[in-house]
């Protein structure tokens, strides 16, 4: 396989997740071809330093490119390049962008995560939301393209598929808890949940993970929520992805945002409450709940601090819906999503 190119962006508002999708398939295409990787990027400061820790290289798209522009300067940064493969995992795109840069010599892969249900101009379309409907693509089955629906093409590292296999044994009483709102918590949610676990006088740790690009202000109220704090908390900022699965599978119950947190959690089994974001994110928070694989607490900046506790409270005190939950998480995903897009590349190649 040639040099595959990523497009792929990050922000505070979008946060990081795109940007560890296409690193966990960068990670994959390597195990079935030796061909380099080039990340095209917005420039998110803290996005380019993760991508220069992992050793990947990256250029920074204009950003005084227009739509039509940036097109242009992709399909040349592939004919430069000589790239065989481009995957584009970019929110909010019109079929027009795929459309100018599928033809240009390389596989158009796109990795999109939302409920619409739509035909989609690519080589290759992952679409790994949970409120996708698989049959809804057979109609165009035999048009040029090839679609990879729902969970099980959720791309994550393929060491998540190991610690699936382990089944999950809930214990009585619970002894860690799991707080995350994403790699760029844009709200400031994760104070929120603090607060109303202040609420609660808890014997458990309270394992707090702060991604690396939580703004600054959002931090320093996270430390001085700490300070004063009864309860007790690890504050773990800015973790290896390495790192966070061993925070994830080491905890007995999860807050947590709607991202793909909520499907690495599934892996685990860690029964767990969800504080949405947005629509989108409540959306998928409701679609787990009714498969009876997580409780949905609704949108962050609407909940009330004394819901969290309640929540909280009521789901520590029933080892039995803990039990109910872990289960039911555990039929979500199995970690090989990005082991089965690598090969829907082969295939097309």
């Amino acid at each position: 396989m040639p040099m595959t190119c990523f497009r792929v962006d990050a922000s505070v508002e979008v946060g990081t997740g795109h940007l560890m999708e296409c690193l966990a398939l960068a990670e994959s295409f390597s195990r079935i071809s030796s061909s380099s990787c080039l990340f095209l990027t917005n420039g998110f400061e803290p996005a380019c330093h993760i991508l220069e820790e992992q050793g990947y290289r990256f250029r920074i798209v204009p950003p005084e490119l227009s739509i039509g522009q940036e097109r242009a300067w992709i399909s040349g940064v592939l004919e430069g390049t000589g790239a065989g493969l481009l995957v584009c995992n970019l929110l909010d795109r019109e079929d027009s962008f795929y459309n100018d840069l599928r033809g240009h010599g390389a596989i158009l892969v796109v990795v999109l995560e939302d409920g619409l249900h739509r035909r989609v101009p690519g080589d290759i379309v992952v679409n790994f939301s949970i409120l996708q409907d698989e049959s809804f693509y057979r109609q165009f089955d035999g048009d040029g393209t090839r679609y990879c629906i729902g969970p099980r093409f959720m791309p994550m590292r393929e060491e998540f598929h190991e610690k699936w296999r382990h089944p999950r044994q809930t214990p009585v009483q619970v002894s860690s808890i799991f707080v995350n709102q994403g790699g760029s918590d844009p709200f400031g949610l994760t104070s929120r949940i603090l607060r109303g676990l202040e609420l609660l006088d808890l014997d458990q740790e309270i394992i707090v993970v702060v991604g690396s690009a939580v703004p600054d202000h959002f931090i320093r109220e996270l430390k001085s929520l700490e300070k004063q704090a009864h309860n007790t908390y690890s504050f773990a900022w800015g973790v290896s992805p390495l790192e966070m699965r061993e925070i994830m599978e080491r905890s007995d119950l999860a807050i947590t945002a709607a991202g793909n947190t909520l499907y690495e959690l599934a892996i685990f089994g860690v029964p767990s409450l969800v504080v949405c974001h947005h629509d989108r994110h409540l959306a998928v928070a409701r679609r787990f709940e009714e498969r009876g694989a997580a409780i949905n607490l609704g949108i962050g900046s609407l909940l009330a601090e004394e819901e969290i506790a309640r929540a909280t409270g009521a789901l520590l005190g029933s080892p039995e819906k803990r039990q109910a939950l872990s289960g039911k998480m555990k039929g979500i995903v199995d970690g090989l999503g990005c082991r089965r897009i690598a090969d829907a590349v082969g295939s097309v190649w």
